[in-house]
């Protein structure tokens, strides 16, 4: 364990889960200051370090949170696991929180009750089979949302006629509560029917004290959408037998896919280089990570600390020799066999022969690039979804060349970063571009033969096929330029008239109607 740093310091081994903020919270609350009266040492649950020995000491039941006060009730060091007692702990020690007189504890204590034996195992069990679970099962799903608008129910009941969980004074069971109700949206929650609840919940989180302990440990942790690891450090088992640990990945390509790969490494802890072929494309790039962060840090799905780390983590480069000594590089540049051969030429001449080379393409031969590469082993296809930082798909395409342990190294560190990897076969399109773009495809036909206008279109895969965003506002945002490139693919390759471009796509990409990248499409937007 850490060593504390002076005699009165309050250590406390925890992990940013609404336990552990809650035993922040207090701390906090109670005028303790994190580096100054507590110190956090993150217990990493993703990687098993709550079952170490030494933690195991303090915490026999191998659960997070756990203190050891060096001055407890009677002058000695106390150590107390389980975030209710703590909580106690706390209270007890400070005279805050808890009401002396009988009625009024035992009004709070209900309430933290009631969050340790019923809301907070319901909500991780609905956060478990609604987020986490590998299959769906629908039975638990639903049984679980349910029970958690029931608890929602109870408390938006108790707080009709109160400003606080217990009453008229706020007290640990509003600090026990409040972190297990912040990711209300994904409980399958709507908190506008709960208003007495919604006012709760929006005065308790403006606390200064509740801010700063939702903040602690939050940067060793990744957001919901990509589920950060604090350990980064890949183990990558090459072909020829050599392990290295990947600390750092190089991103060539500065654009929407480049920076979004490069973002999603940076916020999984990884050091990036990102790479374009001018300073000028090098800043928008670092730009738009920034952007994107900011979004994240206003939605509470990243913390500001988190977001400042990132950024620190990305270098721009024009430099290919910035290359030198990662362990990856994800070839991300235009969708064009040419410009991907140049670059790739250029990168296996700079990296080390044990560098993992990927390449996002969404259409193009990983065989044929392979063949490039003097260690073609090594090179694979790492095919992202726009936008990175959001979609969590990834495709894994191995080429003949492949090796097996090439496809596993990909496949864990898609994992690493937050995504869920599904591995394809070398063949245009691979899987999920194959199906989509001749269904883009054709609704470009649609549209050049006036059966209806763009917007009806849209609106009728939307609403009749269940789909988040109709096919010609999806070109839009993928790029009409990029479609077109990838529809001539198909037809080149398959000499299948079904995958013909529609001559309108080809006639707009012609007039330079790019989509959302140029200000104007299908749609027309402001740049």
């Amino acid at each position: 364990m850490a060593k504390q740093k002076s005699s009165n310091v309050i250590d406390v081994y925890s992990w940013p889960t609404p336990n552990g903020h809650k035993v922040h919270i207090m701390l906090e609350e109670c005028g303790y200051r994190l580096d100054r009266d507590w110190i956090a040492h993150p217990i990493d649950i993703g990687a098993g370090d709550q079952f170490a020995p030494e933690f195991l000491k303090i915490s026999p039941n191998n659960k997070i949170p756990a203190i050891v006060d060096p001055n407890g009730p009677d002058g000695k060091p106390i150590s107390i696991f389980e975030s209710g007692a703590i909580l106690l702990y706390l209270a007890s020690k400070t005279g805050k929180f808890l009401p002396e007189s009988a009625r009024g504890k035992y009004e709070v204590l209900q309430w933290l009750m009631f969050q340790m034996g019923g809301l907070g195992p319901m909500l991780g069990q609905n956060h478990h089979f609604r987020l986490y679970a590998p299959e769906k099962i629908e039975y638990a799903i639903n049984r679980y949302t349910n029970e958690a608008k029931r608890i929602y129910g109870v408390l938006d009941g108790q707080l009709k006629d109160n400003p606080y969980i217990a009453g008229k004074t706020y007290s640990i069971a509003d600090m026990a509560i409040y972190p297990w109700t912040r990711n209300w949206k994904n409980q399958g929650i709507e908190i506008n029917e709960y208003p007495h609840f919604k006012k709760w919940f929006e005065m308790i989180g403006e606390r200064p004290a509740v801010k700063r302990g939702c903040q602690v440990l939050t940067a060793l942790r990744k957001p919901l959408l990509t589920r950060l690891e604090s350990s980064c450090l890949v183990q990558l088992s090459i072909k020829r037998g050599n392990t290295m640990k990947i600390q750092s990945v190089g991103v060539i390509g500065a654009g929407t896919m480049g920076n979004g790969i490069a973002q999603v490494c940076a916020v999984a802890g990884l050091d990036v280089v990102m790479i374009d072929i001018n300073e000028a494309a090098v800043q928008r790039g670092l730009d738009q990570v920034s952007k994107s962060l900011d979004r994240l840090v206003k939605k509470e799905t990243l913390s500001a600390e988190a977001k400042e780390s990132a950024l620190k983590r990305i270098k721009g480069s024009t430099s290919y020799a910035d290359l030198k000594g990662l362990g990856l590089v994800i070839e991300a540049a235009t969708e064009n066999q040419a410009v991907k051969e140049k670059i790739l030429k250029q990168v296996d001449e700079i990296v080390s022969k044990d560098t993992i080379i990927a390449t996002n393409t969404s259409s193009l031969s990983i065989t044929k690039l392979a063949a490039l590469d003097s260690n073609p082993a090594r090179f694979i296809g790492m095919h992202f979804f726009n936008p990175p930082p959001l979609m969590a798909l990834v495709e894994v395409i191995r080429g003949l060349q492949t090796s097996d342990e090439t496809h596993a190294a990909i496949i864990e560190m898609a994992k690493r970063v937050g995504k869920e990897p599904i591995t394809v076969k070398n063949s245009p399109g691979f899987v999920v571009n194959r199906i989509l773009l001749p269904m883009i495809n054709e609704a470009f036909f649609v549209l050049s033969e006036g059966l209806a206008s763009p917007e009806d279109i849209d609106a009728g895969m939307k609403l009749g096929c269940n789909q988040p965003i109709g096919p010609l506002a999806l070109a839009d945002l993928i790029g009409l330029d990029t479609c077109l490139v990838v529809m001539e693919v198909y037809f080149e390759n398959f000499s299948d008239s079904k995958y013909r471009p529609c001559p309108l796509l080809r006639e707009m990409v012609a007039a330079g109607y790019l989509g959302r990248k140029t200000g104007r499409g299908v749609y027309t937007y402001d740049k």
